[in-house]
């Protein structure tokens, strides 16, 4: 983990991460059982697709391709129960990557970088 990413996720805002803009926010569609298996009695969103929902949205708002996921750390479950939880996504857009925040109500749920395509 690069030491930027590491510093940021050291001591995360209670609200998240105030120098890093809100990139998106959205309540994630779950259908009662679509998650039992991951995990029996408690489902939760499975990693990956936290992840495919983080790169559809910064593709979305950045207009760029996500090419790789170069960083990623789960730091607390997001639990799949419906209607659904409320997801914010903060990120910071650099030059080949975004580096980004998962929040869920005031835990960070997953934080990391994604390579992205060269931009226009």
């Amino acid at each position: 983990m690069t030491g930027s990413l590491a510093n940021s996720l050291a001591a995360p805002p209670a609200g998240g991460f105030p120098d890093w803009p809100l990139l998106a926010q959205w309540r994630a569609s779950v259908q009662a059982g679509q998650f039992d298996g991951h995990f029996p009695g408690r489902p939760i969103l499975p990693g990956a697709w936290l992840l495919d929902a983080v790169a559809a949205q910064v593709e979305a708002a950045c207009g760029r391709r996500v090419l790789a996921v170069r960083e990623a750390k789960f730091l607390s479950a997001v639990p799949a129960t419906p209607p659904g939880p409320l997801l914010r996504l903060h990120a910071r857009l650099e030059p080949d990557l975004a580096r980004f925040a998962l929040m869920h109500g005031a835990a960070l749920a997953c934080a990391g970088a994604l390579a992205l395509q060269e931009g226009a």
